[in-house]
Parts: C-alpha cells; sequence; structure tokens
C-alpha cells in the first residue's frame, strides 16, 4: 500500500484572495495540524515543482538531479515520475455563515477553477459549514451542480473534517496527482490554512480576484501537470508516531524547490 501526496489550495474569498498550495498525503487526520501530514504506510511519495529564476516550470530533469533527505539522513529513491498525467481535484466550498456575503464568490471561483480543468481531469464538490457534504462526485463534467445555487450559509467551519473527507475519498482515485481546492473567507480557518501550507510546503499568492484569480487557477493546473513524483522507503523504520523532516535538493543551485516540509510516521 502507499500513499500519494495531495496538493491543497486554500482560497481565502476576502478582499484579496489568497491561494496557498500545500503538498499532504491523503490520510486519516485528527484535529492536531501535525495529523493531517501522515503517512501510513512504509513508501513515502513526494511531489516536487521545481522553477527558475524567473518563477517558471523546469521540466526535463533527470531523477539523478535529486537527492532526498529524511531527518539529515540521505534517502534512496527508489521510483521517479516525471511525465504529464490527468488529475483529480476537490473542491470544498465554505458555506458557514461568515461566507454569507460571500457565497456566490464562492460559487464564481469554484465553476472558474472548474473550467480550468483539462479534458483528462476530474473533480468533485462539497461544501462545508458544521458538516461536510459532497455535491456532486467525481466527473469530467464542467458544469456546478444546480444544488449548489441553492445552499445557503449557517455554523462555524469544519475545515480539517473537509479535508480529510477530501482526502479519503481522493485516495479511493486511481490518478497520481491529485488536488483539494479549499473556496473559503479565511474567517477561523486563516491559521489552520496558514498551518498546513507551513508545514507541507505551502506557497501563498496574493490575488485581488478576477483576471489574475483565473490566471492563478490556471497556473494550478500547469503545476499539477508538471511535477516530480519521488519515492523511497525511509531508512528509519521505527514506526513511532514521530515528525519525519524531508528536504529536497537539486543539483542545479540556479533552481527552486517546493515541496512539503515531511510528514508523520505511521505509529504501532
Amino acid at each position: 500500500m502507499r500513499v500519494l501526496p495531495i496538493l491543497l489550495i486554500c482560497c481565502a474569498l476576502v478582499l484579496q484572495s489568497l491561494l496557498c498550495f500545500s503538498l499532504v498525503p491523503s490520510s486519516r487526520a485528527r484535529n492536531q495540524d501535525d495529523e493531517v501530514i501522515r503517512v501510513n504506510t512504509d513508501l513515502v511519495l513526494v511531489n516536487v515543482t521545481v522553477m527558475d529564476a524567473q518563477g517558471k516550470f523546469v521540466n526535463g530533469l533527470k531523477q539523478a538531479d535529486f537527492s532526498v533527505m529524511e531527518g539529515g539522513q540521505p534517502q534512496t529513491v527508489s521510483s521517479f515520475t516525471a511525465e504529464e498525467t490527468p488529475f483529480a481535484a476537490a473542491v470544498l466550498l465554505d458555506t458557514s455563515g461568515s461566507m454569507e456575503q460571500r457565497l456566490s464568490l464562492g460559487r464564481s471561483a469554484a465553476i472558474r477553477f472548474l473550467d480550468g480543468l483539462r479534458p483528462e481531469d476530474v473533480a468533485a464538490v462539497y461544501r462545508f459549514d458544521t458538516k461536510v457534504e459532497r455535491l456532486q462526485d467525481f466527473s469530467s463534467d464542467r458544469d456546478l451542480t444546480p444544488g449548489a445555487f441553492s445552499i445557503r450559509t449557517r455554523g462555524m467551519t469544519v475545515l480539517n473534517d473537509a479535508i480529510v473527507r477530501a482526502a479519503d475519498d481522493l485516495s479511493r482515485r486511481s490518478e497520481r496527482r491529485r488536488a483539494i481546492v479549499v473556496l473559503s473567507d479565511g474567517g477561523e480557518n486563516r491559521s489552520s490554512a496558514s498551518s498546513f501550507a507551513n508545514k507541507s510546503g505551502g506557497l501563498y499568492v496574493a490575488s485581488p480576484g478576477g483576471q489574475e484569480l483565473r490566471d492563478s487557477f490556471s497556473g494550478i493546473v500547469t503545476e499539477l501537470g508538471h511535477q516530480y513524483t519521488l519515492a523511497y522507503r525511509p531508512s528509519n523504520r521505527a514506526r513511532d508516531g514521530s515528525w519525519r523532516a524531508i528536504d529536497v535538493k537539486l543539483s542545479r543551485a540556479d533552481l527552486t524547490v517546493r515541496t512539503r516540509k515531511g510528514y508523520r510516521a505511521p505509529k504501532n
């Protein structure tokens, strides 16, 4: 059994839309942020984005260009993938009380993201407030389900629960690249989203919406299609539930790497 990483994209629908890209594995979580980044298998997979000094994605790298350290110890990469592949996305729409004035903006953002997917990609849509509900299952349909236009805001948000539900559903998908898109106004979720991004190699991109937001969504789809996937079996075989720091380095100093910072090991 193996766990594939998931790209977590948090979009805060406030005066400035906020995108955070975070790599987390598809796994069961508890309320603590550390628990969201948990691996339940001996095979660790890491999706890596490589960019040049101009911020453009870099293709054509080989396995020999990468080295992986875990806890300061070099690891042996057992598999390496660089090809462009289809991906599955789970779109999470915040419908809590704080979104009452921004729900239309949230739906519009969801539509923009779905419109930007490639024909071979699939997506599902969820709502979350005091509970999590899937509005439409994974498909290549780019139309937002009619049920999304009749929902009303209510209560507080259960962001962690929503991410766990989406991650569990994505773990059953066959696609090697997977994404969770959170559309929220920030609110009480801001610190959690920031923590997820920080611990899993996330990046925040401020956007005022409109064309800039559409360009950001387009960039997300492009990034998912141009990531490198590395797999290794950690030399530390202890199943002690400890935090394992991951450091991915390149042979070229002129390039930068973005990936998750680590994971929490399984515990017997």
